[in-house]
């Protein structure tokens, strides 16, 4: 395994060939900005003590560089140690048959290193990555779901919507209902499929508590949730997510996101879950925020079809999610 400290410099002088940035992609950020961003990423995920970084480094260059995390929660969780790739880049500019054999260098050494810290590694490919998507089923790696983003920016966001009298159901969770909200995110997420769900090396009937973790997490950060209620239970809830990192880069409001939604059963076919949505956007606008992103399994319609209705939606990113048990 590479050490941190002889990756650091190399890593300042790296010029990025291949740049699986989601803002990039997604046409949010010029690819100056976004080459900028990207590396500032990549140094401070190489920073980080619960980071693995495998590189494969020719002629005093960086050729390939992937960069595993723990993912602590989900790994308690299951019993299971969980590593999730936060960083793949390999350079573009060779040949397609050198290239597919830096990556396989790559990923060999990857699993030799990454084998002895943990049982399975997840991560996004994205669907036009061909010779990475090869690579990793060819190592082993399974796909078992797809996930799009959907961005706007806020200025083409339905302002009809924002007037809602209804609106004012909406409120914002308050910490005395904390336990309240943690249940009510176990039902919300008890009949929801991901990724875990659809491995049988974990235990379904607990996928879902993932999620609670999740958003326990938010709280923990200070995250704001917004919530409806009926009677004394609450029926829907949104999580609001600036991203504060990539707006700490450039020093202003771009990006936020609503991450995590939730409705009661009870309550599905209601306007529950847009209400919190509408609501979500109506304070990213005052806020001044540029746009706003929500990502969602590609099999989600409904909650797609509730989000194109908000806004000029359009789907900018795909991709695969690939665990591969090591």
């Amino acid at each position: 395994m590479n050490s941190k400290g002889e990756l650091l410099p190399l890593f300042e002088k790296y010029a990025l060939h291949e740049l699986d940035n989601s803002y990039y992609r997604l046409r949010i950020l010029s690819s100056k900005d976004s080459i900028d961003y990207a590396k500032k990423v990549g140094l401070r995920l190489l920073e980080k003590k619960d980071s693995f970084p495998i590189a494969v480094v020719k002629n005093d260059r960086l050729a390939a560089l992937a960069i595993v995390v723990h993912k602590e929660e989900d790994s308690n969780i299951f019993k299971k140690r969980i590593g999730s790739i936060e960083f793949l880049t390999i350079d573009r500019t060779l040949p397609s048959l050198e290239r597919k054999m830096l990556i396989s260098q790559l990923l060999h050494e990857c699993h030799k290193n990454w084998q002895i810290s943990f049982d399975m590694i997840t991560t996004l490919i994205d669907f036009d990555q061909y010779d990475l998507l090869e690579a990793f089923q060819e190592i082993g790696a399974k796909v078992y779901g797809g996930n799009y983003t959907w961005v706007c920016q806020l200025s083409k966001i339905n302002e009809a919507n924002l007037s809602d009298k209804l609106l004012e159901k909406v409120f914002f969770y308050q910490p005395e209902e904390k336990e309240l909200l943690i249940e009510y995110v176990k039902q919300s997420y008890s009949t929801y499929r991901s990724h875990y769900h659809a491995d049988s090396h974990f235990e379904e009937n607990i996928s879902s508590e993932v999620y609670s973790a999740y958003i326990k997490e938010h709280l923990a950060n200070n995250g704001q949730v917004l919530v409806i209620k009926k009677n004394e239970d609450i029926i829907a809830f949104s999580t609001i997510n600036p991203h504060q990192e990539i707006n700490r880069h450039f020093n202003k409001n771009l990006v936020a996101e609503i991450a995590y939604s939730g409705v009661s059963p009870s309550a599905r076919g209601s306007r529950a879950y847009e209400l919190t949505l509408i609501k979500g956007l109506e304070l990213f606008k005052k806020q001044d925020f540029s746009y706003v992103v929500f990502g969602c399994s590609a099999d989600n319609y409904v909650v797609q079809s509730i989000w194109i209705k908000l806004g000029d939606f359009r789907p900018r990113r795909f991709c695969y999610r690939f665990h591969w048990w090591l």
